[in-house]
């Protein structure tokens, strides 16, 4: 992934933390913070500050306008409130998170604002739409449609021709034929 703009990250949790991950994976720069602060022993905690609340209206005139930015809540709710709450003209410089070791097929498209974790492989033509988090060790056949806000959880298999509906739920382990 070849992004050489600094980024701001704005979240909490897990997934925050896995996002964190992903883009050193791909030797992003995560410039600072927003949400709550890391713990003092997580990973990441002494190489990137936490500049303030997600609400601070002094780093969200930032996103949008002056820096690549990506959203990631443990909450798929909370998440979702909080673009919806950025609006669209926003969402053009909200970038994606995908893990190096992620295997993309020919064909693959996606909108903005996804999270695929690793030793996932998506098939030839899949599309993404946008806001989605895919985790760990996910099959998604070819040709299937995956429309926005969607969650599949680690090791989840999609077969081929699928179509996945905005906000759906795929637990771990589930397979979706």
């Amino acid at each position: 992934m070849h992004h050489t703009q600094p980024i701001l990250l704005v979240g909490s949790g897990r997934a925050r933390l896995q996002a964190l991950q992903i883009f050193k994976e791909n030797e992003m720069l995560v410039y600072g913070l927003l949400g709550t602060p890391l713990p003092k022993d997580t990973p990441f905690a002494k190489e990137i500050p936490w500049l303030g609340s997600e609400d601070d209206p002094n780093f969200l005139n930032l996103l949008g306008t002056k820096a690549s930015f990506f959203v990631a809540f443990d909450r798929a709710s909370k998440q979702r409130q909080y673009i919806e709450k950025l609006g669209k003209e926003v969402h053009a410089s909200m970038i994606n998170a995908i893990h190096p070791m992620t295997s993309l097929s020919t064909g693959f498209s996606q909108g903005v604002g996804n999270q695929i974790d690793a030793f996932t492989a998506l098939g030839v033509g899949v599309t993404l739409g946008s806001f989605n988090r895919i985790g760990m060790h996910v099959t998604i056949g070819a040709g299937v449609q995956i429309g926005d806000h969607v969650t599949i959880g680690d090791g989840a298999r999609i077969a081929a021709g699928v179509t996945l509906s905005d906000g759906e739920q795929v637990p771990s382990g589930d397979v979706i034929c």
